[in-house]
């Protein structure tokens, strides 16, 4: 499958537009996130399965198979940016894009597995989703997400996880 990380702060236009541009066949989302996906549903020519994080349980068997033998040149993730026209486009990675920044850190010896990263900035930038997510999985570094984004819990989740890594 292809990812599309989205801002949950999307207003409904944008969101309308961007989910009938990219016509996902499943959205995985929080209750939040479903209730403003119910407001624009009539406005979408496509609507995929919607699961809801709170609500998964055990994994479902009837989930759609979505793996397949990958070439490195397939897109592996469409990021939506306005830039400075504001309407969202998509802009498509490919895994060699993705890996070579990785790849690029690791030469440079950027992060390594005996790190602890703290996650804070939103994964619908690409910026934070490979320096939070993809690098740290790839060397095996720990990833410690809090769950408010305040000075307490950000200070309290750096001292109890011993946080070597800041993004």
């Amino acid at each position: 499958g292809i990812v599309v990380p989205l801002d949950f702060s999307m207003a409904q236009d944008p969101l309308a537009a961007v989910l009938d541009d990219c016509r996902p066949s499943v959205i995985f989302t929080s209750r939040q996130g479903a209730e403003k996906l119910s407001q624009v549903s009539g406005a979408l020519s496509h609507r995929g399965e919607t699961i809801v994080f709170e609500d998964m349980g055990t994994p479902r068997a009837e989930l759609p198979e979505l793996r397949k033998e990958l070439d490195e040149n397939d897109t592996a993730l469409i990021v939506y940016t306005s830039g400075t026209t504001g309407a969202p486009k998509g802009v498509m990675l490919s895994y060699r894009n993705l890996m070579a920044t990785i790849q690029g850190l690791v030469d440079f010896d950027i992060m390594r597995e005996e790190d602890r990263v703290i996650g804070l900035l939103p994964f619908h930038h690409i910026y934070p989703l490979q320096g939070t997510v993809f690098l740290p999985l790839y060397v095996g570094a720990t990833v410690v997400y809090v769950h408010e984004l305040n000075g307490p819990a950000i200070l309290k989740a750096m001292q109890e996880h011993k946080i070597t890594f800041f993004i």
